[in-house]
């Protein structure tokens, strides 16, 4: 009898774990969604930016703007499409561990997702910081009403870019 209560105590206890990790793992897959949405928007962004290179102001800036501005557009799109690629496959295969591995996939899944959104998150940042420097050069393109909005508005980009690199430090 009292063999069997342990037991019983022991299943218990072993599907509280459970359902707090898959809550977890939930959690999880939502923030990777969140994170892959929202660096999607920012590739598509990025994109349109190198569509509209044909423009005269783009034509009539400076050869260093130009280069600039062509550089942090392709840098911000292809680090979204790698973390809009990183979080599909984070929300697809995480869970299909879970739900199809051996005993203890669960905590194993879980763990592995965790690993991978903290790399998917650093690579957020870098596609944040790169979309910034698309700001920073465009100011400095033809397009600028002047010298004086340029520079605040460059300002405005590194004040910016330096809270979202302390954030991603923390």
């Amino acid at each position: 009898m009292l063999l069997a209560d342990k037991e019983a105590v022991k299943l218990r206890t072993q599907l509280r774990m459970l359902e707090i990790r898959s809550r977890e793992m939930f959690l999880y897959v939502d923030n990777c969604r969140a994170v892959g949405t929202a660096s999607t928007v920012l590739a598509g962004l990025a994109f349109f930016g190198l569509v509209y290179t044909d423009q005269d102001y783009f034509k009539d800036s400076h050869e260093i703007a130009k280069f600039c501005y062509c550089l942090s557009n392709t840098v911000a799109m292809c680090c979204g499409l790698l973390v809009a690629m990183a979080c599909t496959a984070i929300t697809m295969l995480g869970p299909g561990l879970a739900l199809r591995g051996p005993e203890g996939s669960m905590n194993r899944a879980v763990d592995g997702m965790l690993l991978e959104f903290d790399q998917v998150s650093v690579l957020f940042h870098f596609t944040v910081v790169a979309f910034l420097g698309v700001c920073i050069s465009y100011a400095w393109l033809d397009a600028s009403v002047s010298v004086y909005c340029s520079t605040i508005l460059t300002v405005l980009c590194l004040v910016v870019q330096y809270a979202v690199v302390e954030q991603a430090l923390r």
